[in-house]
């Protein structure tokens, strides 16, 4: 019983983990995707400038 309670609570430790890294790998990927478009935005009002 014991072996059962070892590997029930290593699953949750590692699925929480994977959760985890994936939820940064997702909020990575906003941050970089609104650099972009701000970018973008301040490279277009620049060309209208000239």
């Amino acid at each position: 019983m014991e072996i059962l309670a070892n590997t029930i609570s290593a699953t949750a430790i590692a699925t929480i983990y994977l959760i985890y890294g994936y939820y940064q790998n997702y909020l990575a990927h906003r941050r970089r995707i609104l650099r972009e478009r701000v970018a973008y935005m301040l490279w277009v009002a620049a060309n209208e400038i000239e």
